[in-house]
């Protein structure tokens, strides 16, 4: 669609299915994307997976990608605005390999990232790195990453952010394995406030509650208020 509303679509992978291009569960140029769903059981997809995806303006939210078994070459993510906000996305991987990287929620440019979440359990695999979400510009706040079990190779962001703030996000491990660095919440050029990391079990590395590196980058910024529970 090339504006309007794109909601209410749903892919499923499964059998012996071998994918080679993006798979969407809704997609649109300037629209909003809502309520869109890609469910993949077994298979390959050889490209990414999207739950929602917006190539301009649109608000993305309230889409997702479930990974029960299968292998995803690229990166999967639940819901992907151009340049506006993504709200509300979710990735659930259960079983299967995805061999590079989850986003909850991401926007490509000055949009925000607000509640979006990614849970890991059972047998999933994820070799690359984990977002709750990501924003380019924008802010990224109350998103969440819960890891039951499974493994994530790579690092483990409740929010991060390029150039904006990251603000009240989460990381709760409960179980599985994380063999980089934990991080509740991290901005590359601004501040890192009240972002959480909760250990309770599990196989983890470096932790911190919330990481600015806008000093070191030479710009204002501050990590305040972020917690570490273990």
């Amino acid at each position: 669609s090339v504006s309007g509303m794109v909601e209410n679509n749903r892919v499923v992978i499964s059998g012996s299915a071998s994918v080679n291009s993006t798979v969407y569960g809704g997609y649109g140029h300037s629209s909003n994307i809502r309520n869109n769903s890609v469910d993949m059981r077994s298979g390959t997809a050889g490209i990414s997976l999207f739950g929602g995806y917006s190539s301009a303006g649109g608000t993305v939210s309230n889409n997702s990608v479930t990974v029960s078994g299968g292998t995803v070459s690229s990166i999967v993510t639940g819901g992907y605005s151009r340049d506006a906000d993504a709200i509300a996305n979710r990735v659930a991987i259960s079983g299967g390999t995805v061999s590079s990287d989850v986003l909850g929620g991401e926007s490509g440019d000055t949009g925000n990232a607000t509640g979006n979440i990614v849970s890991l359990g059972g047998t999933g695999k994820v070799t690359g790195n984990v977002y709750g979400a990501y924003s380019l510009s924008g802010n990224v706040s109350d998103n969440q990453v819960f890891i039951r079990g499974g493994m994530a190779a790579g690092s483990v962001y409740g929010g991060s952010s390029q150039n904006g703030n990251a603000i009240n996000n989460h990381v709760d491990i409960s179980g599985g394995q994380a063999g980089n660095t934990i991080v509740g919440g991290y901005s590359n050029a601004a501040a890192a406030t009240g972002n959480t990391v909760t250990v309770s079990g599990g196989q983890l590395a470096s932790l911190y509650g919330g990481y600015s590196a806008s000093i070191q980058n030479g710009a204002p910024g501050a990590a305040s208020g972020n917690t570490i529970t273990i």
